[in-house]
């Protein structure tokens, strides 16, 4: 039973998590141009102050629990939270990488059917390889076409009580792969101003039933090695496996500074 909690601060740890894949990938974008046929690299942390809404249920025996948090009610249960994004160009060929580790705790109750309490810990690796090809290059309008994975791991250590019921531990582990298809699309507004929409579509139940990912932000070069982004991002992801779900959908504002070398 101790599956249902380590579900539950899963996702908060996944909200967190969620804290990863847009503003890296947005801000990182906005100062991205090879220079003299060579690499471009940008590396970027960043912060994405989402709120959740969905479904999990960590194990077939137990009920499944609603979940619905702003961000300032998960982030009293961030322990630990790195968000790193890593973008790379070459003429036209564009490689991504994301990773984020997550350490949540949580003390207390869960708004479900039936009522659920109980305390435990969760540890998140999330990360993000993507590769593609630049098919549209013009002055201040770029669009790639991107290709890859999504890697998924959770372990959570928990105690729960059901409806009254004793308290009993357990632990449980999570772990898959999701295939993603994506763009980008990033159009200069402004001598130092660019905007930037990006979006992929994956899982096809070969690791989740489906993911879906879109991001908007508007981003600001402050020198010419440092920028700074400001936006928007939906993450939805519907996993089933033996019973287990976790069908949550992670949205709010994303912030992130890109220094490129």
């Amino acid at each position: 039973m101790g599956a249902a909690l380590g579900g539950a601060a899963s996702v908060r740890g996944f909200v967190a998590l969620g804290l990863t894949l847009a503003t890296a990938m947005a801000a990182t974008d906005a100062a991205a141009q090879p220079v003299g046929g060579g690499w471009t690299v940008q590396v970027t942390p960043y912060l994405w102050a989402a709120g959740l809404d969905g479904r999990i249920r960590a194990d077939r025996r137990l009920p499944s629990l609603q979940v619905e948090q702003t961000f300032r009610e998960i982030l009293d249960d961030l322990d630990l939270g790195v968000f790193v994004n890593a973008l790379a160009i070459r003429d036209r060929v564009v490689v991504m990488a994301d990773l984020a580790y997550v350490d949540v705790s949580r003390k207390g109750g869960f708004e479900s059917a039936p009522p659920v309490a109980g305390r435990g810990a969760v540890r998140e690796v999330f990360g993000t390889l993507a590769a593609g090809y630049r098919v549209v290059s013009e002055p201040g309008l770029a669009l790639d076409l991107l290709g890859g994975v999504r890697l998924w791991h959770l372990s959570a250590e928990a105690e729960v009580r059901v409806a009254g019921a004793p308290f009993a531990g357990a632990s449980s582990y999570l772990n898959w792969a999701d295939p993603i298809f994506g763009f980008r699309l990033r159009a200069d507004l402004a001598p130092r101003l660019s905007a930037l929409v990006m979006g992929d579509v994956g899982g096809f139940g070969i690791g989740s039933r489906g993911t879906f990912s879109a991001t908007a932000t508007l981003n600001y070069a402050l020198g010419e090695r440092l920028t700074a982004s400001a936006g928007y991002r939906h993450l939805a992801v519907d996993y089933r496996e033996g019973g287990r779900v976790l069908d949550i959908a992670l949205s709010g504002p994303v912030l992130g500074l890109t220094w490129r070398f």
